[in-house]
């Protein structure tokens, strides 16, 4: 919206620019030209600045939710990281049990574990510098986060007296802030974010049967499986974007980009041979709405009704 305002502006600065060139070779200086030269200067100054202005919210906006990098941290995390997450939630499994991290001594599930929390201080890294912004983080990242973090962060400690005090600088940080984030959107205190064993140990468990799953998966239900996971996290976001970006001018994600987005998934359940057909006329109807929160909300319920479907035995 910024961005269109920015546009609009620059258009009528240039349409009263125009208008005072046509002034200035008049061959007859009236007085109505004098007055509507008095008139259009002060609107142009106050047309430019206003431009710059929202040229540069927009800026600010693109720069604080890049949705496209943060995606591609998704997919990456979805897709690349199954067999570490599955082993690195083996691994804080084994420590919740023991209580000691020098107990916990399988190197597949050690090093997975690190290769976890190097991809979080990797968000932490764009994050400090200002590329993602903490709310968009927490949106897309936040529980696995807190599942693989809440009890690694002793690990890291640990870790980091042996070797570089710099590894993994950004995780704790990172973390600390998205549970700022979590305590103000829920109205708690950030020591009552903490979660208890019992919850985490639900998480780790799902997260290890992520493995188990992909294992015993031919390759075709191995490519449904991560596609399903693509959908329900994209559902989460639909609902989120409805909830929260009618309200707040600061959009989680660009609506253009969450529309492509929401086109390239229902192509790919599509494509598995699943009937999309509801959900495609409700996608083509967006497009025609002005606030189409409730439609958003409709299309990520039915999306997550055909990922369950997944993988589609034959």
């Amino acid at each position: 919206m910024d961005e269109i305002i920015a546009t609009v502006l620059s258009s009528i600065t240039v349409a009263l620019f125009a208008v005072l060139g046509a002034l200035k070779t008049s061959k007859r200086e009236k007085a109505s030209h004098r007055l509507i030269r008095k008139t259009i200067w002060p609107v142009l100054v106050v047309s430019i600045c206003l431009g710059w202005v929202f040229q540069f919210i927009s800026l600010l906006h693109k720069n604080t939710y890049r949705s496209d990098l943060v995606l591609r941290f998704q997919d990456t995390f979805a897709e690349k990281l199954v067999r570490e997450r599955a082993e690195a939630a083996t691994a804080i499994n084994e420590y919740l049990q023991k209580r000691n991290w020098n107990a916990v001594t399988n190197e597949n599930n050690i090093d997975s574990l690190e290769t976890v929390l190097s991809f979080f201080d990797e968000l932490g890294f764009y994050w400090k510098h200002g590329e993602i912004s903490a709310t968009v983080l927490h949106e897309h990242f936040y529980s696995d986060m807190r599942t693989y973090c809440q009890e690694a962060i002793g690990y890291m400690n640990k870790e980091r007296k042996k070797e570089s005090v710099t590894d993994w600088e950004y995780v704790e940080p990172l973390f600390n802030e998205l549970t700022r984030v979590e305590a103000k959107r829920v109205g708690k205190n950030v020591t009552n974010c903490v979660w208890k064993t019992e919850t985490l140990q639900q998480y780790l468990k799902s997260e290890m049967r992520l493995n188990e799953r992909l294992q015993n998966r031919s390759p075709v239900d191995q490519n449904q499986l991560v596609l399903k996971d693509h959908v329900k996290k994209f559902a989460k976001q639909l609902r989120a974007f409805a909830s929260r970006s009618y309200k707040d001018p600061n959009a989680i994600m660009d609506l253009e980009n969450l529309h492509e987005k929401a086109a390239t998934w229902i192509d790919k359940l599509n494509s598995e041979g699943l009937d999309t057909l509801e959900v495609t006329d409700m996608y083509r109807s967006w497009g025609t709405r002005a606030n189409p929160a409730g439609l958003l909300m409709a299309i990520a319920d039915k999306m997550d009704v055909l990922s369950d479907q997944l993988p589609k035995t034959p």
